[in-house]
């Protein structure tokens, strides 16, 4: 009778398995359920950080270069200091700028400045991703571009992008006719990926946007 007793006393019932089996379960879907909203709120923050980081070195690039935006006082005939054209109903732009400030152009001679051209550019329509944003820079001289451009791409897959030049009114800048006798002074950049998957199921846009006034007003060229 006292041998029945002990051994009672160091096992465990049915209702104690039971409860045990249970919390462990709760424990369980409780820790997979942390597990799961972690993984999807660092998915939610990394999948947009490359075109994040394209966006910023697009921003980077245009406000160092238009901070030295020349802007000479040239004749009707010559070429604008500053041409922004669009085509297909804005889904194709280029902006092209005398700039002395070039990112990546080393050993610029005193007295010269760099033609600075952003070209967008979309294989179909305006809803086709895989649209390029690319960069050319010639050497110029005399309002003249006098070498060869190089090109790089600065941004690629992209959905949309936008760039808007306006006044000091806050209004559209114009390339031609008499807004030409003032540089813009603000500028606005829009960019727009595909939608990434940051979760079983679910997708989100990846938009930049950056709005800056232009730092420099008819810059000069320094004196040869």
């Amino acid at each position: 009778m006292d041998s029945r007793q002990h051994t009672r006393a160091n096992g465990f019932t049915l209702v104690e398995l039971l409860v045990a089996l249970s919390l462990s379960t709760i424990l369980i879907l409780a820790a997979h359920s942390a597990f799961g909203l972690g993984l999807m709120l660092w998915r939610r923050v990394e999948a947009p950080r490359p075109f994040e980081e394209q966006g910023h070195r697009v921003l980077a690039l245009m406000r160092t270069e238009l901070a030295g935006l020349y802007w000479p006082d040239v004749e009707q005939e010559k070429v604008p200091p500053v041409v922004y054209h669009e085509q297909r109903g804005g889904s194709q732009w280029k902006l092209s700028f005398f700039t002395t400030t070039p990112s990546h152009y080393r050993g610029l001679p005193p007295g010269r400045c760099v033609r600075v051209t952003y070209e967008y550019r979309t294989p179909g329509n305006a809803e086709t991703s895989g649209a390029v944003l690319i960069r050319r820079t010639a050497l110029a001289a005399g309002e003249k571009e006098i070498a060869e451009p190089v090109a790089d791409v600065l941004a690629e897959g992209l959905a949309g992008c936008k760039v808007m030049l306006q006044n000091a009114k806050g209004e559209p800048w114009q390339a031609e006719g008499k807004e030409q006798q003032a540089p813009p002074a603000m500028v606005v950049v829009e960019m727009r990926w595909p939608d990434v998957s940051y979760a079983a199921g679910r997708t989100r846009p990846v938009e930049f946007q950056a709005r800056w006034p232009v730092p420099v007003q008819a810059a000069l060229l320094p004196d040869e």
